[in-house]
């Protein structure tokens, strides 16, 4: 005997099901114009094909203004509100049992895919957390077959695909718990679309703000302020607009730090020993690039209603222990002595020189790396 199932819809989701539990072949043909195609075909001793198609499709998926709290208990990749999740439109199963052959093919055709997440919170004020983000989208294969049999041959194309995928306005927030992992302001995921054919991607993580504060525990904490990963990824910004506010973070270490555009501290004198201790130290890498020739920029310091610096101090901002990335041989002169650049507020000061980082107002130093053991060029 043999099965065959087809559908076709013009607007929505076409699904066909063969299924043989005897002997015989099963064949089933899913079609969908502007909408997702599932084709399943389950022969039990016969062959098997399965043919998904998904047409002139747009998929438009967003989160916006969502907020998470965290203060207590253990948590796993979490995120303002829940991930944008973007999967298959066209996907093919073909099961065939016994010594049969077993064919599945996915096609996808001229599809547009646009996901974002905008002005989402995650709030973290205890537990223990491994992996967050202010805001997250993931775009999953959108082309899937599926093949299981003696013979087995599955086959997923995709033509005139276009992914836009964005996380932007971002906050996080940790004033206290145990956070480790991956902590992004913003976090975009774009993996393989089909067949390893990308089409077209397009993935922004910016302006996003990540505010660290009190006793938190980040020791073993990367911190981004925008991430983008995933196997196919064109055009790219995890850097412009993202901030890291450092507000009297008494805890001091984090794990890493990356993709800031801008730094803030502010801090209470009173609480350090600003002798020996920097407001940042970083046990990893601190990478104050964008990898495309950016440097990072220090808006503002403040010591926000707390003792007043004596004359003479120097307070050590960001101490990267272990690896420095400045961006090439270029910065290493200004690397050693300063860091990063310094832009905004720096009529607030008597800067020495409006290019550097190492400024001063009566006779207070206030200086961005202090020694590290490794520069990256």
């Amino acid at each position: 005997m043999t099965r065959i199932a087809t559908a076709t819809a013009a607007d929505g989701t076409a699904t066909a099901l063969a299924d043989v539990q005897g002997t015989g072949a099963a064949t089933a043909a899913a079609t969908a114009n502007d909408g997702d195609a599932q084709a399943t075909a389950n022969a039990a001793a016969g062959n098997a094909t399965a043919i998904a198609s998904a047409n002139d499709v747009t998929v438009n998926a967003s989160t916006t203004g969502n907020t998470t709290n965290i203060s207590g208990g253990t948590v796993t990749n979490v995120a303002g509100g829940e991930p944008v999740i973007v999967d298959s439109i066209a996907t093919a199963t073909a099961n065939a049992g016994g010594p049969n052959t077993a064919d599945a093919t996915a096609n996808v055709d001229n599809v547009t895919v646009n996901a974002s997440a905008t002005n989402n919170t995650i709030n973290i004020s205890g537990g223990t957390v491994t992996n967050a983000a202010g805001g997250s989208v993931i775009v999953e294969p959108i082309a899937t077959a599926i093949a299981t049999g003696d013979t087995a041959t599955a086959t997923a194309d995709v033509n005139n695909v276009t992914v836009n995928a964005s996380a932007t306005g971002n906050t996080v927030n940790i004033s206290g718990g145990t956070v480790t992992g991956n902590v992004a302001g913003g976090s975009v995921t774009v993996d393989s679309i089909a067949n390893g054919n990308p089409g077209t991607v397009n993935a922004s993580a910016t302006n996003n703000t990540v505010n660290i504060s009190g006793n938190a525990n980040l020791a073993a904490a990367n911190l981004y302020g925008g991430r983008i990963t995933g196997m196919y990824v064109g055009a790219q910004d995890a850097f412009t607009g993202n901030t890291l506010n450092v507000r009297n973070f008494t805890s001091r270490f984090v794990g890493g730090i990356q993709n800031f555009q801008f730094f803030n501290f502010y801090f209470n004198p009173a609480d350090y020993n600003l002798n020996t201790q920097a407001l940042l130290e970083v046990v990893g890498t601190a990478d104050l690039t964008d990898g495309n020739g950016r440097t990072s920029e220090v808006q503002s310091i403040s010591t926000h209603g707390g003792t007043p610096l004596p004359r003479g101090a120097k307070v050590t901002l960001i101490e990267a222990s272990n690896n420095l990335d400045i961006g090439g041989a270029a910065n290493l002169q200004k690397a050693t002595s300063t860091g990063v650049n310094y832009a905004a507020s720096c009529n607030k000061f008597h800067c020495k020189n409006r290019r550097f980082n190492i400024f001063q107002q009566h006779s207070i130093s206030f200086i961005i790396v202090y020694e590290t053991n490794n520069i990256v060029q």
